[in-house]
């Protein structure tokens, strides 16, 4: 009985992992299209904001 339930167990666990495994690939396909996208954005550099947040103040 428990060899049974050990098997059925095991199934599930791979059926989780697969579909764990395909959404991930998914996602990660997702973001390597966006990737190039922000690198298009103009980075903002935090120490300068720092600057002129503590000039003003």
């Amino acid at each position: 009985m428990s060899l049974i339930v050990r098997n059925l167990v095991k199934q599930g666990f791979w059926q989780y992992a697969n579909l764990a495994n395909t959404l991930l690939g998914v996602i990660w396909e997702k973001v390597l299209a966006i990737a190039p996208k922000w690198s298009d954005i103009p980075k903002v550099e935090p120490y300068r904001c720092l600057r002129e947040f503590y000039a003003e103040s």
